[in-house]
């Protein structure tokens, strides 16, 4: 079903525009029932590899390892890279963590520590001898700060006897890093990948190789590179497209299948159309009286994720935005109206279409659930629901809690309903009403507002208690 949503969080992003497909693919091909030491799981492990590789540019030589998560892949890297000293690079709470899992695993750690929203330059950190790993982040998801590839690079240039590890855990694909010089990478999927959380991907060169056969030898009381997820072991495992433990077959299908699709748009496509959008976005923020960019340096704006400082409260702001969002469902009966009301309601709110997607016969209530599942997890405070007549719709949407669904084919009802009574879903029939008028109707209903009044609230207080004497 067709989706528009805005985010507001550093968290899992909006699903890849193709994921739909590839998953309904995954399961004709029951991809969750096949062994992982089958030939046909190798054959998927090795695809996402290969694809994987042409879409970074990963040579040969290195390995492409396959973990839970970016968290996961923190851990394994100061256990396998790291026997005494690592330094950090910190300007925002994902790279702080990482600087806490190294003390946490009785590292001595370094770090040089910038404030929320300054980048790093290669030459700023002074990096003692004994250090072994500096550890660096290419894009702080959770301040909108970038350290730029040419810094990275350089700053691996003038410490090469030291490794260095990029997180690019909300920026990959995008950033062109050179794995020629760095020597270790990683990310999740959920990010610019637009997959669901639960993989991490670690690429490292040989040199992490030998470093951590190195310290596997340790004579160390207490000293351990890991269990079966330790880098060797990783390493071998990787090289016949295996992995030591179960691993998300699923979650590796998919990412084959989303980086197979990027690399036929192409990665130099992708990555000029996200510079056009990134500079759309600062644009805007640089000339907005309400919004500004938390980076004030440009060369340190992250390209994969904005951040803005707002003059009001932010949840203020976001709930203001939400405001303008609405959500919108249709049997196959309302589904021609539904698609000409989307192309005109998009010019003033955020439309999020919960389905149908074509005029192939489908079940109201079904449609009525995915419009009130859009406002129980506050979305939007409002829904549009269309069927032939409106009637069913209405039916099925006032049988679920907190809904107070109904018909309005005239443009008094729609705010009257809301001002008087806290109508939240508006239902219209399709065979009644053109288009239009339901434009009318629809702007009616959504910038009409409850009028807090006593006798509406004590009202509405008593179909409250009805509907709570009444709920099984």
């Amino acid at each position: 079903m067709a989706r528009k949503q805005t985010y507001f969080t550093a968290g899992p992003a909006e699903l890849y525009p193709k994921f739909e497909e590839f998953l309904q693919q995954a399961v004709d091909e029951q991809i969750g029932s096949i062994s992982h030491r089958s030939g046909q799981y190798k054959k998927i492990h090795q695809h996402t590899d290969e694809q994987l590789r042409q879409l970074l540019n990963i040579p040969a030589e290195a390995a492409i390892l396959f973990t839970g998560s970016a968290s996961e892949i923190w851990e394994r890297i100061l256990l396998n890279l790291v026997e005494h000293e690592s330094y950090h690079l910190v300007n925002g709470s994902f790279s702080q963590k990482f600087y806490e899992y190294a003390i946490s695993l009785k590292k001595y750690a370094h770090k040089l520590e910038k404030p929320l929203g300054e980048g790093f330059a290669y030459n700023e950190p002074e990096i003692s001898e004994y250090v072994e790993l500096i550890c660096t982040t290419q894009n702080e998801t959770s301040t909108g700060v970038q350290m730029r590839e040419p810094d990275i690079h350089r700053l691996k240039r003038s410490h090469s006897k030291k490794l260095i590890a990029v997180d690019m855990v909300s920026s990959a694909p995008i950033p062109e890093l050179d794995y020629s010089v760095v020597d270790t990478a990683f990310f999740s999927v959920q990010k610019a990948f637009g997959l669901p959380a639960g993989l991490g991907v670690w690429i490292a060169n040989e040199a992490c190789l030998e470093k951590s056969l190195m310290l596997s030898k340790s004579e160390k009381d207490n000293f351990h590179i890991g269990a079966h997820h330790d880098l060797p072991t990783l390493w071998k495992q990787s090289k016949q497209f295996q992995t030591p433990a179960t691993p998300n077959v699923l979650g590796i299908y998919l990412l084959g299948k989303v980086a197979e699709d990027m690399n036929k748009t192409g990665i130099e496509t992708i990555r000029k159309e996200t510079d056009t959008k990134a500079k759309m976005i600062y644009d805007f923020l640089e000339k907005s009286v309400l919004l500004k960019p938390s980076v004030a340096h440009e060369p340190h704006r992250s390209r994969t994720v904005a951040v803005a400082d707002t003059v009001i409260e932010s949840s203020i702001f976001i709930d203001k935005l939400k405001a303008k969002n609405i959500i919108i469902g249709a049997d196959h009966r309302g589904f021609r109206l539904k698609e000409n009301l989307k192309k005109v309601l998009s010019a003033d709110f955020n439309v999020i279409d919960v389905g149908t997607d074509s005029d192939v016969s489908v079940d109201y209530p079904d449609i009525a659930e995915a419009v009130i599942n859009e406002i129980y997890k506050k979305n939007a405070s409002k829904g549009i629901l269309i069927c032939g007549s409106g009637v069913g719709a209405c039916v099925a949407a006032n049988k679920f809690r907190g809904i107070r669904a109904g018909i309005c084919h005239d443009v008094f009802s729609a705010h009257q309903g809301v001002e008087d009574d806290d109508m939240n879903v508006l239902c219209l029939g399709s065979g009644i009403v053109g288009e239009s008028l339901a434009v009318e109707i629809i702007n009616s209903f959504a910038n009409a507002k409850l009028k807090p009044e006593e006798r509406y609230l004590r009202r509405l207080e008593k179909v409250k208690k009805i509907e709570d004497k009444n709920s099984i």
